[in-house]
């Protein structure tokens, strides 16, 4: 074969990977994957990958490079899970690195292949499915999505390696909180091959996922809403990354805080409003638009693995890249701090929509309802295609709570001719 990719780790970790395989495929390589037997079964949904089955622990990678050497010339070892010596010899010196330089283990398993670049470009591919296995995973009651009188939602809130503590309670709370759903827990559905289960995803109107494999198909139906609950311990590094499909993403220590932001997500689904709200950092709690929250944690780039800090800033590139990206039904995107207030949200709302793009200083109102002037920028509107365009314009900053990034964003706004309104406020 061409190329042999290694990944000893779980269903997830190979899933992960499986979107370079195709990557190969389509470049008419003849790509193999060596993956431990208790994994294998994930790869035959998929035709483009030869399956090497390693009958050893994840932990042996050398002598899984030793075998994968006598089938293929070209051997790319994608596992950064393991202990620290080995990963960095057999792994990391591929790329002339000794450890970790990306924010996450998937996005970083694709840097040690030298593929970062194409990392979110290909498509994770099942083409062996079996439709009479996906068809008895279904509901008993489920003729079509318009068959059921609630909206069909996938509940995964169990995880071996990343559990989730407070999963039975947040189980209850969407279940009285977000009532138009009937919730399905795939911890309860057996199937005999994992990917059997994209005929419920396919089905399904959403899905709110811990960290764990089920959040690793989603990518497989791209248009599946996904509400993904990220794992944050020992560090951010070992939760999964950021995806368009996420309309809601947060970190597990902040699910609590956040719940009503999820509920939120999940009951606004479907619905067509006008413009979209991106809230730095922190969701809008007021109504009448799709609110969108960029969380330090959220982003592939921020202070963290930029500037070596504990923060966790999203740097403001990374932001706008990841919005630009989402799926979003609107034309026009709003960037605001999440204690932005509206003194008038629709008439705001319609001066935001309208071209050229827009910004507002905001103005401090005390106790008495006083307004006083404030020199700084809260509020940043324009239309999807001017945030692509002017991201190469943007200085590298971080999205902390001052006001050097939104005095850059400013300025870029200015030379792309924005027009200042006014209608914000913040409560000192």
């Amino acid at each position: 074969m061409d190329s042999l990719i290694i990944q000893l780790g779980k269903t997830s970790e190979v899933m992960a990977l499986l979107p370079l395989a195709y990557a190969g495929h389509q470049a008419n390589l003849r790509v193999g994957m060596m993956v431990c037997r208790e994994f294998a079964d994930c790869l035959d949904g998929a035709s483009y990958v030869e399956k090497v089955v390693f009958d050893g622990q994840p932990w042996q990678l050398p002598e899984a490079v030793e075998q994968a050497r006598k089938l293929s010339q070209e051997v790319v070892v994608t596992q950064v899970n393991g202990p620290k010596e080995v990963i960095a010899k057999y792994a990391y010196s591929q790329i002339g690195r000794t450890q970790a330089v990306e924010s996450s283990f998937d996005r970083e398993s694709w840097n040690v292949a030298g593929a970062l670049n194409a990392w979110g470009k290909f498509p994770l591919v099942f083409d062996q499915r079996n439709a009479e296995r996906e068809q008895s995973l279904l509901p008993a009651n489920h003729r079509g999505k318009a068959a059921l009188e609630r909206k069909l939602a996938l509940l995964a809130l169990d995880s071996v390696t990343s559990p989730f503590l407070n999963k039975d309670q947040l189980r209850k709370l969407l279940t009285l909180n977000c009532p138009n759903f009937e919730f399905v827990d795939l911890c309860q559905v057996r199937a005999e091959r994992f990917y059997d289960l994209l005929g419920l995803y396919e089905a399904a109107h959403c899905l709110i996922s811990v960290d764990t494999a089920h959040l690793h198909l989603a990518p497989a139906v791209p248009t599946l809403p996904v509400m993904a609950l990220i794992q944050d311990a020992p560090d951010y590094w070992h939760g999964t990354a950021w995806r368009p499909q996420h309309h809601f993403y947060c970190r597990y220590h902040d699910v609590s805080r956040r719940a009503m932001e999820l509920f939120t997500a999940i009951n606004r689904l479907g619905r067509q409003e006008s413009p979209a709200i991106l809230a730095y950092h922190g969701g809008l709690r007021d109504d009448g638009w799709t609110s969108f929250a960029i969380q330090p944690g959220s982003c592939h780039r921020d202070s963290a693995n930029c500037l070596h800090d504990q923060a966790h800033y999203p740097m403001l590139r990374a932001a706008i890249e990841m919005f630009t990206q989402t799926p979003l039904p609107h034309q026009t995107v709003i960037l605001v701090r999440s204690d932005t207030k509206f003194k008038d949200y629709p008439a705001t709302a319609s001066a935001c929509q309208a071209s050229p793009p827009r910004y507002a200083y905001r103005m401090n109102r005390d106790q008495a309802g006083h307004d006083t002037f404030f020199p700084a920028a809260d509020l940043f509107a324009a239309r999807v295609e001017l945030w692509k365009q002017i991201l190469p314009e943007l200085p590298d900053m971080c999205m902390d709570d001052g006001a050097f990034w939104s005095r850059a964003l400013l300025e870029v706004f200015k030379m792309h001719g924005a027009r200042e309104i006014e209608g914000i406020y913040r409560e000192s």
